[in-house]
């Protein structure tokens, strides 16, 4: 189908503006709450326990993730995964807006950067980067060619 260009109508907006709206009030509203919470907390905390007395606040641990995966109870929320990089062992985070909340993070463990490993796979690494930007730039250069092609038609002369 198409479409003419210009705003969509407000009653088709209308549930997607709802539900980003109510998740904005929710925010605001748990806000207080959650820096209550933070300030309540000691570097030496268990937020496990602190968070048990408490109803409206759920804690969990994630277990073990990486910078490009999806921790557990999260998901793929970057500004998580964010404070949990920047974070030393041990050290708790002040409050984090999220997608699906707000969150408190205290790492407890932190694996070092394995030099060996990289640089065993460095060599693949760097070829496939390069595999890619060949792709990439020729890709660019074809798209780019037949932009610019001036093409004549001789059929007529030829199927005679």
């Amino acid at each position: 189908s198409e479409r003419e260009e210009g705003l969509r109508p407000f009653e088709e907006v209308k549930p997607a503006l709802r539900s980003i709206a109510l998740h904005q009030k929710k925010m605001e509203v748990l806000a207080p709450q959650v820096e209550k919470f933070y300030t309540s907390l000691s570097p030496n905390s268990d937020i496990l326990a602190a968070a048990a007395s408490l109803p409206n606040i759920v804690a969990q641990k994630t277990g073990p993730f990486r910078p490009s995966g999806y921790p557990a109870n999260v998901g793929r929320d970057l500004k998580f995964i964010g404070t949990a990089l920047g974070l030393n062992v041990g050290q708790i985070s002040k409050p984090v807006e999220g997608t699906r909340g707000y969150y408190i993070l205290k790492l407890t463990a932190k694996t070092p950067f394995d030099t060996a490993q990289f640089n065993a796979t460095k060599k693949q690494l760097a070829d496939a980067l390069l595999m890619e930007k060949r792709n990439a730039f020729f890709t660019q250069w074809l798209t780019t060619l037949r932009e610019n092609a001036t093409i004549e038609d001789h059929r007529q002369h030829f199927y005679r």
